[in-house]
């Protein structure tokens, strides 16, 4: 059914909601809610919508000149607003819905899963007002107002009211104007009054979310494009354990000191941790589905507000060492993954081709030297091939860029029959200047003042006492680290390798080691017993999966978290009961 040209359209008005758009008109027709439906939509009984109103396309070619729906979604809707962070694809099929019938348009835009409520009761600000009837003789409904994240005036900053007219009551299928019968004096702000620093973030937000509005369609978005950027800026702002993994703890640290108790005018939002939704969590990791554009703009406002630390490996990608593939020398690694080592870090590098190698990051944030760590699928055909030719060993760890013990190494480890020896030459060498001139006199290698003999009995008895003491400092450690040879090593003589090496010398000493030594399953009890505290100590509701996942195990222990969790709430209940 085409309907007949508008006889009064009234002119939208820069930041007016077009909710208020039609209730100017609506005043206007005079004809009453049903006769106002039917001349704009074709339906009588149209549902008045604030955010995305739909049925748009019954004003096609029925405005005024230079006024499109387009133009009336993008300037006076909540759709950019909601559209801000959505893929491209989810915007097209929004913007599809509110020119149809709506149908299922809160579940495409996600706003039926949102924690945060929409805004069913139309905000004002009292000091907007009458600012508005100076300047057109009229009050109107600002549609930032109508933010769910906007509590406060982003012009003045002033806390906004909440007005009689509520669409999810009895105003549902009509539009109501802005004028002081339904925006009294004394009409009931939205939130208490906030402190000055409350206020200050309010502000804040509000503005940012008052920006979303003006910058209309942001172009293509994806949910792993969002998730890089997250990703990328935790790690330049010292809020990643590695590559993948997002230090939540520090993160939520973080946020709570940025945020205070501003949360808790945002019911949904009370907590950022664990046990509250996890909405910060849930965003810091792989981006799957929508989540609400305040998330996204509490996110950035912390970004923001934290100095980026120097990326001691820049920005990707990366070159690739690989000497075996073609593109050697390119930027074509993507993969970087950043561990802890102590008091330093070590970057892994690992390209598509298989290759992968480290640098070590010191804690000034320097880089060490590439280290190869695996060649990939490349190297059993180009080594079979070397040794096939007769390539020396010292030519093929030329080739490989590798010194000659690791060329011998791998060609071992992948079964390669070479006739290679490692064994040092037996043939002198000296520099080619001194070739000719008279042999130097020999001098003897006997030991002229021999010092005294290592005393290994009474070495292995002292390491063998002092392996107890190590181990109970390793113990101590938070968060927990496994006892095992190689800390100890490193407790007992500040390096790795060295008793292990004389094991038939330090017998008493590699018995005590391995006494001491603990195993996986009982590190990781005391990993979860760890985690199990510190999550009490936070005040954070003891889930099963929250432990396992602070724990860092895999999910074949939940069973066993849970029997931990069931004998504390015991233990707590009895020292309460005592």
């Amino acid at each position: 059914m085409t309907l007949p040209r508008l006889a009064f359209f009234p002119a939208p008005r820069t930041g007016e909601l077009l909710y208020s758009v039609f209730a100017r008109h609506a005043r206007w027709d005079s004809a009453g809610p049903k006769a106002t439906m039917q001349t704009l939509f074709g339906v009588p009984g149209a549902i008045a919508s604030i955010d995305l109103p739909n049925r748009l396309s019954a004003l096609e070619g029925r405005l005024p000149d230079g006024l499109t729906i387009d133009a009336l979604i993008d300037g006076h809707t909540l759709a950019p607003y909601y559209c801000a962070f959505l893929p491209a694809e989810v915007r097209g099929a929004i913007r599809n819905a509110m020119r149809g019938d709506g149908g299922n348009l809160h579940l495409i835009s996600g706003m039926a899963a949102f924690r945060l409520a929409r805004v069913t009761r139309l905000r004002f600000c009292p000091d907007c007002l009458p600012e508005m009837v100076d300047r057109w003789g009229s009050g109107h409904w600002r549609r930032d107002h109508q933010l769910p994240s906007v509590l406060v005036c982003p012009t003045h900053g002033t806390v906004l009211r909440a007005s009689t007219v509520d669409v999810s009551t009895g105003n549902r299928h009509g539009f109501i104007a802005a004028t002081r019968s339904c925006c009294p004096p004394d009409a009931p702000p939205v939130t208490h009054a906030p402190s000055d620093a409350e206020g200050e973030v309010l502000l804040r937000l509000a503005r940012a979310s008052a920006a979303l509005l003006d910058r209309g369609d942001v172009g293509p978005v994806d949910f792993d494009e969002v998730t890089a950027f997250y990703r990328g800026e935790l790690r330049l702002r010292g809020l990643m354990r590695s590559r993948l993994k997002v230090d939540q703890v520090a993160l939520g640290e973080a946020f709570a000191a940025r945020f205070g108790t501003v949360l808790g005018r945002f019911p949904g939002l009370a907590k950022a941790g664990r046990g509250q939704g996890e909405w910060l969590a849930t965003l810091a990791r792989r981006q799957r589905k929508a989540a609400h554009p305040l998330e996204h703009l509490l996110m950035r406002d912390l970004l923001g507000s934290r100095e980026r630390q120097a990326d001691p490996c820049g920005p990707g990608p990366w070159l690739c060492r690989n000497p075996l593939a073609d593109h050697h020398g390119q930027l074509v690694v993507n993969d970087l993954r950043i561990y802890r080592n102590r008091q330093a870090s070590v970057a892994v590098f690992s390209c598509g081709c298989g290759y992968r190698y480290t640098r070590s990051i010191s804690a000034a944030g320097e880089l060490g030297r590439c280290r190869f760590k695996e060649f990939g699928p490349l190297l059993r055909p180009a080594l079979a091939d070397l040794v096939a030719a007769g390539a020396t060993l010292r030519s093929v760890a030329n080739r490989l860029g590798v010194d000659p013990k690791t060329v011998a190494s791998l060609a071992a480890e992948l079964s390669i029959d070479t006739t290679w020896s490692i064994r040092p030459s037996t043939r002198a060498t000296r520099p080619l200047a001194a070739a000719a001139s008279p042999p130097a006199k020999s001098r003897s290698t006997r030991r002229t003042k021999p010092g005294p003999r290592r005393d290994w009995r009474r070495l292995d008895d002292d390491l063998a006492e002092r392996v107890g003491r190590a181990a109970a400092r390793v113990r101590s450690f938070a968060p927990p680290a496994q006892v095992t040879a190689a800390s100890l090593e490193r407790e007992l003589l500040g390096r790795r390798g060295w008793i292990g090496k004389r094991r038939d010398k330090l017998p008493r000493t590699i018995a005590a080691i391995d006494g001491h030594a603990e195993a996986l399953g009982a590190f990781q009890l005391r990993r979860v017993d760890y985690s199990i505290a510190r999550m009490v100590a936070d005040r954070q509701p003891l889930k099963p999966w929250a432990v396992m996942r602070s724990a860092g195990v895999r999910s074949d222990m939940l069973v066993m978290i849970q029997q931990r969790i069931a004998a504390y709430d015991q233990l707590d209940a009895a020292r309460q009961s005592a």
